[in-house]
């Protein structure tokens, strides 16, 4: 009787710890589902090697800048662009992941490349979930990084070598514990050590306009609640910021972070920039580097920066500079000095024998002649050459002391003898 007594006062008390002892179990096994809908690690293909994605400071979008309104459209996103083979769109902010090993690993092996494993972040959430029954490609479960992924996120990387598959079919892929993944440099497991993806974000969507979406209510009220999809994703950025992690260009040089392009994983892992936008921004700081930097004519020894390179025959052209130079020093002597008819005793100058440093014995011997002409024409003139000379030099002048009775009085004994010379022949 006084056991039963015990029993029926210990009832009461066994009832109220029984939900307490049954509900632990509950709340541990809603906490592991909500863990397993936010993945710790995600995959991604890529055919760049470990060192330039350290080079680059991890993986960065295309639209870096997040300048455009629908570079923030996960759904564009999704789609891919047309003018890049399906590839991300240009103004793209997201980087595309999977969670799935085996999607990277099928990709990887189709064209040949790595397959990065991630440490995810509260930047990173699902595609599938955000975009709910539009999502397109359920076999790939994309998870996109908005701003991007930082190097020191990278856990590990695997290279997966190209294989040939038949036409029709596909890769099945490979099992993690299968594949060798080698440690990544760089990698801070400390920091990274509590993270995990962040939830979806059905506010970036990004529906275009008269997507069958929009014939749904909730599709309708959402985006009536959005202001513009830059601002939404700028807001849940800075909430991600908040937390402590960066944009992987935060602290990356704008020439290393446009190299980072992203691709979709559908588009093959390709991750190559559209050729046309990559010529055009390249063309682009050709000009304002041509504005900037005004043009100065090459010195003697050295060329401008934008120059090829030397000619071929570097010693011929100098030699032909230095002539051309010689050529012209002596015109301008010539011209202040004037003509050597004036009363200039110097030699003639010798247009073909420059003084360009060298010179050859035949170039020696022609200014030597030239020199011995000029001297024998200088000094060797006939005595009769020089009184006609001098004849028509004094004519009408006194500029060598004479006059013109002096002149005629000089050959008076030669003209009378030829007048009675002329007389007696006539008589």
């Amino acid at each position: 009787m006084w056991r039963l007594m015990q029993q029926l006062l210990l009832l009461p008390l066994f009832l109220a710890w029984l939900p307490a002892i049954y509900g632990v179990p509950q709340f541990k096994a809603l906490t592991a589902r909500q863990t397993d809908s936010s993945p710790t690690f995600v995959y991604r293909s890529d055919t760049r090697s470990p060192g330039q994605i350290a080079k680059a400071g991890g993986f960065l979008p295309r639209g870096y800048e997040m300048a455009s309104d629908d570079g923030f459209s996960v759904y564009r996103h999704m789609r891919g662009a047309t003018d890049n083979g399906g590839g991300a769109p240009v103004d793209s902010v997201y980087v595309s992941t999977t969670d799935d090993v085996k999607v990277a690993t099928r990709i990887a092996a189709a064209t040949g490349g790595y397959v990065y494993k991630i440490h995810a972040t509260k930047n990173v959430f699902s595609v599938k979930d955000t975009l709910k029954s539009h999502y397109l490609y359920l076999d790939q479960k994309e998870w996109v990084a908005l701003g991007g992924v930082r190097n020191d996120q990278i856990e590990a990387v695997v290279y997966i070598k190209k294989q040939a598959q038949k036409p029709g079919t596909t890769s099945k892929g490979t099992a993690e514990p299968d594949l060798k993944f080698k440690p990544y440099k760089g990698y801070n497991a400390a920091k990274y050590a509590d993270e995990s993806a962040g939830p979806p974000q059905p506010q970036l969507a990004g529906f275009t306009d008269g997507h069958p979406a929009f014939d749904e209510k909730s599709w309708r009220d959402q985006r009536d609640k959005v202001k513009s999809l830059k601002y939404e994703g700028l807001k849940y950025l800075d909430k991600v910021r908040a937390a402590g992690w960066e944009p992987p260009y935060a602290n990356t040089p704008r020439a290393a972070a446009s190299k980072g392009a992203d691709a979709p994983p559908h588009d093959g892992g390709s991750d190559k920039e559209s050729d046309k936008a990559r010529a055009e921004r390249a063309r682009s700081r050709l000009r304002e580097k041509a504005k900037s930097k005004p043009k100065e004519p090459p010195s003697d020894d050295s060329f401008p920066e934008d120059h090829d390179g030397p000619p071929d025959d570097k010693e011929s052209s100098t030699a032909d500079d230095r002539a051309k130079a010689d050529r012209l020093r002596r015109q301008r002597q010539k011209t202040q000095s004037g003509p050597n008819k004036t009363g200039d005793d110097s030699p003639p100058d010798d247009p073909g024998t420059a003084s360009d440093g060298g010179g050859s014995d035949a170039s020696d011997r022609s200014m030597a002649q030239r020199a011995k002409d000029w001297l024998r024409k200088k000094f060797s003139r006939p005595k009769k050459h020089i009184r006609k000379n001098h004849q028509a030099s004094s004519a009408g002048s006194d500029d060598y002391g004479g006059s013109d009775a002096r002149n005629a009085n000089r050959h008076k004994g030669t003209k009378p003898k030829q007048k009675s010379r002329n007389k007696g022949r006539r008589g």
